[in-house]
């Protein structure tokens, strides 16, 4: 019986498949086959179900998780290799989805800034130029490749320039009603929109339960009559008119302050779970 132990360098490449980008595990199939031979000629036979990994080196971008070999007789005489690779997404959170995500969250603050300061448009501006260089310096840690399917991380990208510009719209239109001239009369529809954001909270701070040991008075309503009425509705149109344009650009930056961050919330989040739970 002779050992013939012949060492041998091979390079092969594998399709990734880099969806879930940088949490994404590769399976690369090698095989290795005794071409013009067949298996009256030869017998090739997988010593172990696995590689012998005492020679591996460990890469510092991949961790090898399993590895699987197994004997072909047909159509080829040869050995089969599974090798499944799992990405290291340390460095990749650190240096470019923790401070992108910072950068986004930080961009909604612009409503919280006082209109009277003059900063908001130009904090809207450096914020949205500072995401796009950003991008422009990691872009080459991007996979550049759109086969089977683009990473979800170029989408998660895009949602964010797209938030960086609708709140860049949302802040001048904000600007915009601020500085109106107070001659301008408020519609009816926004002033009422107005008090109802402003009002939510007072709202819900004056809600008040009555246990049923308290003495409460139920108010009667009395019959309305059409001069009470006329007077209600002349009550109602001088409320809409006290609502200023001052106002209507407050409620417009507590909603653009919540909307957006329910938002950015939401998308973020959503993208991390997909990715971690894949």
């Amino acid at each position: 019986m002779v050992s013939w132990l012949l060492p041998v360098k091979l390079t092969t490449t594998c399709d990734a498949d880099v969806r879930y980008y940088p949490f994404d595990k590769q399976s690369c199939l090698v095989g290795l086959f005794a071409w013009g031979y067949n298996a009256d000629l030869i017998k090739i036979n997988a010593v172990a179900d696995s590689l012998d990994m005492t020679q591996y080196e460990e890469n510092p971008i991949w961790s090898l998780v399993s590895t699987v070999q197994r004997s072909s007789q047909a159509p080829a005489v040869g050995l089969a290799f599974s090798l499944i690779f799992k990405r290291k997404p340390e460095f990749f959170l650190m240096n470019f989805l923790l401070p992108i995500m910072l950068m986004c969250f930080m961009n909604m603050f612009v409503f919280l800034l006082p209109a009277q300061s003059g900063e908001r448009v130009g904090f809207c501006i450096t914020v949205l130029l500072s995401i796009a260089v950003f991008l422009s310096i990691v872009s080459s840690t991007l996979p550049q490749t759109s086969s089977p399917q683009m990473a979800m991380v170029c989408y998660l990208l895009v949602v964010h320039v797209i938030l960086s510009l609708l709140i860049m719209m949302c802040t001048i239109i904000g600007l915009k009603f601020y500085f109106r001239s107070e001659e301008v009369e408020v519609p009816r529809r926004i002033a009422r929109l107005t008090q109802f954001v402003n009002n939510i909270r007072k709202t819900n701070l004056n809600r008040t339960s009555i246990s049923p040991d308290s003495q409460s008075t139920i108010p009667v309503k009395a019959k309305t009559e059409p001069d009470d009425v006329q007077l209600n509705e002349e009550k109602r149109d001088a409320t809409d008119t006290e609502v200023s344009w001052k106002n209507v650009s407050a409620a417009l930056d507590k909603t653009c302050f919540v909307v957006f961050m329910a938002t950015a919330l939401t998308c973020n989040f959503s993208f991390l779970i997909v990715l971690t739970s894949s």
